[in-house]
């Protein structure tokens, strides 16, 4: 039987990142979250300065309330050139 050591979410605005996290916690609480966001992005804690280049839809503009809890126990941030390769 095969055993899920983690889980992988993008961040986006951080909703679904933050409900994907509540329900692994309560029912496989030793598989680690990692949360992939662009580098610079405002929701991880980049600036709200607009981007040049930026990706569509890839790393967000603003803070993210869902995320003040610190859901995910790994970021990784791409950039966005490297997202569509992931």
């Amino acid at each position: 039987m095969r055993t899920t050591k983690l889980c992988v979410v993008p961040v986006s605005t951080g909703g679904t990142l933050a409900g994907i996290a509540d329900y692994v916690r309560r029912h496989a609480p030793a598989v680690e979250i990692w949360a992939v966001d662009a580098i610079g992005s405002a929701a991880t804690g980049g600036s709200t300065a607009p981007r040049p280049g930026k990706l569509p839809r890839f790393g967000s503009g603003v803070r993210s309330e869902f995320l003040a809890t610190r859901p995910a126990d790994h970021t990784l941030s791409l950039s966005d050139a490297d997202a569509p390769l992931s």
